[in-house]
């Protein structure tokens, strides 16, 4: 088990800073803990990218401490000590400024936002490479709470402690981890990851900016597939609805010559369709459980 420790830091320069501590509970396999470590680490130490949160340092290593063993001491290796130094963002987590319809943000910030998401998830998917030209990672947990926002408001992608870093774009499968309501339902229920199940949240973040539409899944009857799915079928349906809603609002906006929404709607087209692909997947599970 992985437990996150977050305290506010601050360098000699005087500029504040996050550090992560990665605590492991009842995980004594010094791979895995290495490998939960890098996922952290590989996309934040790749070439620096604006919506992107910043990785100022990081470090694991290892202590030596005297311990009694079989009523005598010795000198022991201690389990080793992550800590990851990240860039300190005055305005905190998207989810924070996430209240009612509009989420209380003019139109110009709203759009602000999601530009940068999109450009954030877009550097993931196709220009960050971190270990080679075909590599590319799949953030799978993207949701407001894991979008920090500087002092302009300005977002950038954070915790990559579920991401997978891939090297070829067939479709993978991998254990479910995630956050209900932002997961795709063919990830839930059959756990298959491509970079469709991060623009699928992506639509989920879009709808929830513009609409003030919580997509809060964190209490569902669970106590059965079925149950699951259903939830999961009711939430898309939902999802459908309000993205008509946001396609609304966004020509209403440039109808009013607010500001220029071609790259949103191109991002808001690809969301739409994996959200209706969503759908399908839903109806489908839930036929082959009657």
């Amino acid at each position: 088990m992985l437990i996150l420790e977050c305290k506010q830091g601050e360098l000699q320069n005087g500029k504040m800073i996050v550090v992560k501590k990665f605590n492991f509970k009842q995980l004594t396999n010094p791979d895995v803990q290495k490998k939960l470590f890098m996922n952290e680490v590989f996309p934040l130490t790749s070439p620096k990218h604006p919506n992107i949160v910043r990785c100022v340092g990081y470090c694991s290593e290892k202590s030596n401490e005297v311990v009694k063993h079989n009523g005598i001491f010795v000198l022991a290796e201690s389990q080793p000590e992550m800590l990851l130094c990240l860039e300190y963002l005055t305005m905190g987590s998207l989810d924070k400024h996430l209240k009612d319809e509009s989420s209380g943000l003019d139109w110009r910030t709203c759009y602000k936002i999601i530009k940068g998401v999109c450009c954030g998830l877009h550097y993931l998917h196709e220009e960050c490479r971190p270990q080679n030209n075909n590599a590319f990672i799949i953030h799978l947990d993207l949701k407001p709470a894991n979008i920090l926002l500087d002092e302009n408001m300005v977002p950038k992608v954070a915790d990559f402690s579920l991401s997978k870093l891939l090297c070829d774009k067939k479709t993978q499968t991998c254990p479910v981890e995630g956050t209900l309501g932002y997961m795709a339902p063919e990830y839930i229920s059959e756990g298959k990851i491509t970079t469709k199940a991060d623009i699928y949240s992506l639509g989920v973040v879009i709808i929830e900016i513009i609409t003030g539409s919580k997509a809060d899944l964190s209490n569902p009857d669970i106590e059965h597939e079925e149950g699951i799915i259903m939830k999961i079928k009711e939430h898309v349906e939902k999802l459908c609805e309000k993205s008509r809603e946001v396609r609304d609002k966004i020509e209403l906006a440039e109808g009013n010559g607010m500001v220029a929404t071609d790259k949103i709607e191109t991002w808001l087209a690809r969301a739409d369709t994996i959200i209706f692909e969503g759908m399908a997947v839903c109806e489908s599970k839930q036929i082959g459980l009657n």
